[in-house]
């Protein structure tokens, strides 16, 4: 798998135009993921399972940005962080491409980390409070 950033509902065009610098720097494809393809699994997208036909995804339920991370090298991944964050470029929801999630759709994933998200969020929150 070539390394790959799949970017959800990154509307900013500075924001979009910096993550293309920065990733792109580092020899990631990015791929700006339309709505309509957000019920597409993420191995179809970054190109490991065949692309298949379906109808166009029609709902609102994925509305935040969200990135989905693909690369065999961790050092390339720390670095791309790295920049992001001096860069002071700020997406709360971040996951990478693993075997198990490849089959999900971008739907999925986002449920999924989404609830990591709040939960880590109520960790640090009881975190705070003690």
């Amino acid at each position: 798998m070539k390394a790959t950033l799949l970017a959800y509902n990154i509307n900013d065009s500075d924001k979009k135009t910096k993550l293309g610098r920065i990733f792109g720097f580092l020899g990631f494809r990015l791929v700006a993921v339309n709505k309509e393809m957000f019920n597409v699994p993420i191995g179809e997208l970054v190109g490991t399972t065949k692309l298949e036909e379906r109808e166009p995804y029609q709902g609102d339920e994925l509305t935040e940005e969200m990135l989905v991370i693909g690369t065999d090298k961790e050092d390339d991944l720390n670095k791309a962080l790295l920049l992001m964050r001096d860069e002071k470029i700020s997406v709360a929801l971040k996951a990478m491409i693993t075997p198990n999630n490849q089959s999900w759709s971008g739907i999925d994933l986002y449920h999924e980390i989404k609830k990591e998200h709040e939960y880590m969020k109520k960790m640090e929150a009881e975190r705070k409070q003690d």
